[in-house]
């Protein structure tokens, strides 16, 4: 369910586990160790699939969302591929600075409006998943 619209939305959604430093993409730089530390990102990863000959339509209502919400305070990046292997298989990778902006977009209008337009484009439910942003500096 997408809050704001208060309507159902079917979307498979695995709760969040963990949480790492990213030691990149801005935060607090380390003079001494010559590094960027202390960085923790909100990572949102959402697999969608368009109904069959609805493709070009899904794929401008994501194009559509991620530019809007690249603009949204508290995102760092948003990344919209398509498969390479399956057509009309769409990932996009959201990167938000904290729990709390990604929660205040969720609920925003630039998601119920992407959610509404892409409702009847896709196949069957987006699936959903939170990630932490691991580095190499994690891995010590």
């Amino acid at each position: 369910m997408f809050p704001a619209t208060r309507r159902e939305v079917p979307v498979r959604y695995r709760p969040r586990q963990g949480r790492f430093s990213t030691g990149f993409c801005g935060g607090n730089f380390d003079r001494r160790e010559g590094r960027v530390t202390d960085v923790e990102l909100t990572v949102v990863a959402g697999t969608f699939v368009a109904r069959s000959g609805k493709e070009a339509e899904l794929a401008a209502v994501l194009a559509r969302y991620v530019v809007l919400t690249r603009s949204v305070t508290g995102c760092r990046n948003v990344d919209l591929m398509t498969s390479a292997s399956e057509p009309g298989r769409f990932l996009m990778v959201e990167k938000w600075d904290d729990p709390d902006a990604q929660t205040e977009h969720l609920n925003g209008e630039i998601m119920v409006t992407m959610a509404t337009e892409a409702t009847n484009l896709l196949a069957g439910p987006p699936d959903l998943d939170l990630y932490d942003a691991i580095s190499a500096y994690d891995l010590e």
